[in-house]
């Protein structure tokens, strides 16, 4: 017996590598008995030479050497495909990352990658429950046949005398366990007992005999209906029950599917690749792919366990049969302007590029680019689809996750602004502690981080910060800058940094104001200043508008949008590239919607009158249309009963903030506090102070920061002056105060010289 124990060792030490991350080191394993694994019980062999490897360890901490094995415990599936993932691919298995929904998610995924699971196959919501015979059967020779294991003979089907109780999907798996040796049945007569679980004791012989042929069993391939000659346990005497590796990890039952349900689940019909001995979808050509449905496509490409998954195959599909040609190249296939938006966002980054490249220019690019936005857009709102989750049931985070538009959907469906703040009140409440510290109402972003608050993060909190930044080089730009702010020197003066002179145009534009100016500075002139800034910004076209470079989009070419994204210096220049202020307009009439332009949203045809709106709706409009909504209602008295009834009758419904009781009073308001308010907000702002003077001296008073002298941020003692300002601090003003800047210079001309300096 010792001899064998010690042979079995040998085997499971060469799988040392992964033991260690399975059930900690060795060495805890060694000198260990169980108090409820006698040295005759009938599993005592296998049970303490797997101890020795450490690849099973007991139920309860030893004390003084005794533990509890607890033979008898029950295996669930996850356990089992863990068990599995692991013993097939020892190096592969300790880089598995779970994510935060199991603990077994990561080798879930693994095994239908390398085709010992299939996406069908265990329900993902029930993995915690016990596995049956029957299953750890077709997992059991899906591992073997991976080791590249092939039957010669398969034993009659009337040596398991109850083989017509086998689920016809699992009856070729238990012939061909039985064929290898694997299992023999619980019994001498080869009773096989499908629907039944296997338990920890007999998990040594199912985990032996799949690494160590020599304690397979010998097969009968006779027509002779005697049954097997042993059974599934090790000493013989038999005993069905399940194996289990032998940690007890946490397994939460994770309700539902962790797949949408998809045709060939549901009686829908079966999927090409769920027939039986079809060939599966890593098997597939790019030509097979292509020739699937559009809803088979979007199945096929769910049945990879991870999108880095996908793309390697189509990697591999693309360059062994097209000779790396482009998806969009392939005979017969679809072409780029054929593409839908969620399609081209599917691509690799490599293949985004040659995609836009396709397109012959940025211009047509962005025609289909816009069109393939509407039509996703056009799309049915998350919960519009059939059997989804309502408003009133998501959750804060779920709320928050949704875009700006789909937010204001969300909102309406409430029919009034009160009743989504009850829903608001109550999901914030509801959240608990599934958001991130930055992720909380109000709470400082990444961004807003110091370096001593990063390092103090928990471990398992500082990837999650890292990735909140979008990508490598913009957590990199914020480290450089937070570890400089700690230090009190500037990114560049860190030890080993980049200097100046190696900045990109891009690095130095993403630094602070006041980084800026030192950044400038370090280079000792003016002169060499520009020399480097004419490099870094593309040499021959410093300076140069967006439409006077090479090949560009031109003015009349410009859609409303990417006007208003311009900065307000290059609209300017961009209305008087017209020629004339008549051809600018008419620009202008024909991108804003012809003779819908400039009509308030209830003045389109068949639109929602002003009564109609909720409050929600109202509070949604720009301050101007506010205004303009009050004044379509003919008075005062109308609008107000209008907003009585919208707010649903409260008792401060219609006052305006400082007319609540204890609120802040107008003089005490800071100028971004004005600011904040609505259009018809401000002006009745103004007018509680009673005359236009008074409302002056409070505003000289909130612009300049409190300061009794009033006056503008630059008439404080000691301030900078306007000709030493960046442009990005001069663009971080209010309109008003621009206009003021501009002013100081004293003339036209000298501002304009600042401009050039400041931003060539």
């Amino acid at each position: 017996m010792i001899t064998k124990m010690k042979r079995i060792l040998g085997i499971f030490l060469m799988l040392s590598v992964f033991i260690t991350v399975w059930c900690g080191p060795i060495s805890a394993a060694s000198g260990i008995t169980y108090s409820d694994v006698p040295e005759g019980y009938w599993g005592y062999e296998t049970i303490m030479a797997m101890t020795e490897a450490g690849i099973f360890k007991g139920t309860r901490e030893p004390v003084n050497g005794v533990g509890e094995f607890s033979p008898e415990k029950k295996m669930t599936r996850a356990e089992f495909v863990t068990a599995a993932v692991r013993a097939m691919y020892p190096t592969q298995a300790k880089n598995i990352k779970n994510d935060t929904r199991t603990w077994w998610t990561g080798y879930y995924f693994f095994a239908m990658e390398k085709g010992i699971l299939k996406y069908h196959e265990l329900d993902s919501g029930k993995l915690d429950q016990t596995i049956t015979r029957e299953e750890m059967a077709m997992i059991m020779v899906r591992c073997v046949e991976k080791n590249g294991e092939k039957l010669t003979q398969r034993i009659k089907t009337t040596k398991i005398p109850d083989y017509a109780k086998i689920g016809d999907y699992y009856k070729s798996y238990v012939l061909d366990c039985f064929s290898y040796g694997l299992l023999c049945g619980v019994d001498e007569l080869g009773t096989f007992l499908p629907s039944e679980s296997l338990n920890r004791a007999s998990a040594a012989t199912v985990l032996c005999r799949l690494v160590d042929k020599d304690m397979r069993q010998k097969v009968d391939f006779s027509e002779e209906t005697t049954g097997g000659n042993n059974n599934d346990s090790p000493s013989g005497s038999g005993n069905s029950g399940t194996t289990t590796p032998g940690w007890t990890p946490g397994n939460p039952n994770m309700g539902g599917s962790l797949f949408p349900t998809l045709p060939g689940q549901s009686g829908q019909g079966i999927l090409p690749w769920e027939m039986w001995g079809a060939k599966q979808p890593w098997q597939y050509t790019w030509i097979e792919f292509l020739a699937l449905s559009s809803a088979h496509k979007e199945a096929f490409i769910a049945s990879f366990w991870s999108i880095e998954a996908f793309n390697n195959w189509m990697k591999n599909a693309q360059g062994g049969q097209n000779n790396n040609k482009l998806p969009w190249e392939v005979l017969g296939a679809k072409q780029p302007s054929q593409y839908t938006w969620a399609e081209f966002e599917a691509l690799s980054g490599a293949h985004k590029e040659a995609f836009i490249a396709s397109f012959g220019s940025t211009a047509a690019f962005n025609n289909w680019k816009e069109k393939a936005q509407e039509a996703e857009n056009a799309k049915k709102l998350p919960w519009e689809i059939a059997g989804a989750k309502q408003p009133p049931q998501y959750t804060w985070t779920e709320f928050e996750a949704l875009s700006a538009a789909h937010k204001e959907a969300f909102i309406a469906t409430f029919g009034g602004g009160d009743a989504f703040n009850v829903w608001m009140k109550k999901a914030q409440e509801m959240q608990g502690n599934d958001k991130y510290p930055w992720e909380i109402e109000g709470a400082k972003k990444p961004s807003q981080y110091t370096w001593a608050e990063f390092e103090d993060l928990p471990e398992s909190l500082r990837e999650a910060f890292i990735a909140a930044f979008g990508s490598a080089d913009a957590f990199n730009t914020w480290k450089t800058n937070a570890q400089g702010a700690q230090n009190n020197q500037y990114p560049w003066e860190i030890a080993g940094a980049k200097q100046p002179s190696q900045y990109t145009w891009a690095e130095y534009m993403a630094l602070p104001g006041e980084h800026q100016m030192a950044f400038q500075n370090s280079f000792g002139s003016t002169e060499a200043f520009d020399a480097w800034m004419t490099k870094a910004q593309g040499g021959g076209n410093t300076g140069k508008l967006p439409w006077e470079l090479p090949g560009a989009k031109q003015p009349s070419q410009y859609t409303y949008a990417e006007y208003m994204a311009l900065p307000g210096e290059q609209q300017l220049a961009f209305q008087n590239s017209f020629g004339s202020t008549e051809e600018f307009n008419a620009w202008l009439y024909k991108v804003q919607g012809g003779e819908n332009a400039g009509k308030l949203p209830w003045e389109l045809p068949g639109a929602k009158q002003p009564a109609q709106y909720t409050y929600a709706e109202f509070l949604a409009l720009p301050g101007e249309q506010q205004l303009a909504f009050q004044s379509s209602f003919g008075s005062v008295e109308a609008f107000d009963a209008w907003l009585q009834k919208a707010q649903n009758g409260g008792t401060d419904a219609g006052k305006l903030p400082w007319e609540l009781p204890g609120a802040k009073q107008p003089a005490q308001y800071t100028y971004a506090e004005f600011n904040a308010l609505t259009g018809e907000q401000q002006m009745a702002f103004q007018s509680s102070f009673g005359s236009p003077e008074a409302f002056d001296v409070w505003l000289q008073k909130a612009q300049s920061g409190g300061t009794t002298g009033g006056g503008y941020p630059w008439e404080a003692p000691g301030a900078k002056q306007p000709s030493q300002y960046t442009y990005a601090e001069f663009l971080a003003l209010p309109g008003e105060l621009q206009m003021a800047f501009q002013s100081s210079f004293g003339s036209v001309e000298a501002f304009d010289a600042w401009l050039q300096r400041v931003n060539p």
